[in-house]
């Protein structure tokens, strides 16, 4: 199983992005890609979109709970989705919604964990299902902030 597509709508209250991995599915060895690459001008949003990939897959919703945006989802070769937005009670973020499959959890708007105690229950299975699919996929991350050096 492989991601298929990444989307973010309102990212900054400005833009849409769709990116579209799923074109490898359809070519034969010669004609796929070996490398995606993300470009485009300064503060659109490409360091923000790996981001927030690296959060959906990893399940840290920090950056959802620092950047505006409306909704983002990550979609899988197999059909599933993880899907996260953020809802609004007067005007203030009241929580990040976050749905995969048939379950749905509510997350804290500023710090992690669930909203509420009583959606705790709901958020660790949530938690081990998505894990458990997960396990399925392969794919590794790299941690660019070691790259860095000072």
């Amino acid at each position: 199983m492989k991601i298929k597509e990444f989307q973010v709508s309102g990212l900054f209250d400005l833009y849409n992005h769709k990116l579209d991995f799923s074109n490898n599915d359809t070519k034969s060895a010669e004609e796929t890609a070996s490398v995606i690459m993300i470009y485009g001008k300064n503060g659109i949003g490409k360091t923000t979109i790996l981001r927030m990939i690296d959060g959906l897959m990893t399940l840290n919703f920090d950056e959802f709970r620092t950047t505006k945006f409306k909704n983002a989802s990550l979609t899988f070769s197999g059909g599933n989705e993880i899907y996260v937005e953020k809802i609004y009670k007067e005007d203030e973020v009241d929580f990040l919604n976050v749905k995969y499959r048939n379950l749905q959890t509510k997350l804290h708007p500023l710090k992690s964990g669930p909203k509420n105690k009583e959606d705790s229950d709901n958020e660790s299975e949530f938690i081990k299902l998505y894990n458990d699919d997960l396990d399925k996929y392969s794919y590794e991350f790299i941690d660019t902030e070691r790259l860095i050096r000072k």
